[in-house]
């Protein structure tokens, strides 16, 4: 199975945010609960956490890229029955 890691809304006036740092990168094992992306809104930087662990598959939303709406879908991950 495959899990969607989206840009959550992280306070009530926000639509989109910068994706500052991916701290893991594809292939690696996440664990759920462990922070993989640092997203910078106006007002806070923020890490967003695994929702599931699993290998990191595909990154979407590189690093860098800014104005990224909230439920975007910022990468995936593989759930390790799927090998």
């Amino acid at each position: 199975m495959t899990v969607e890691i989206c840009l959550t809304q992280l306070a009530d006036s926000m639509v989109s945010a910068k994706v500052a740092a991916w701290l893991k990168k594809e292939g690696d094992f996440v664990a759920e609960g462990e922070p993989i992306v640092e997203v910078e809104t106006d007002k806070a930087s923020v890490e967003i956490t695994a929702p599931a662990s699993g290998v990191l598959d595909r990154i979407n939303v590189p690093a860098g890229t800014e104005n990224v709406n909230v439920g975007a879908v910022l990468a995936h991950i593989r759930q390790e029955a799927e090998r």
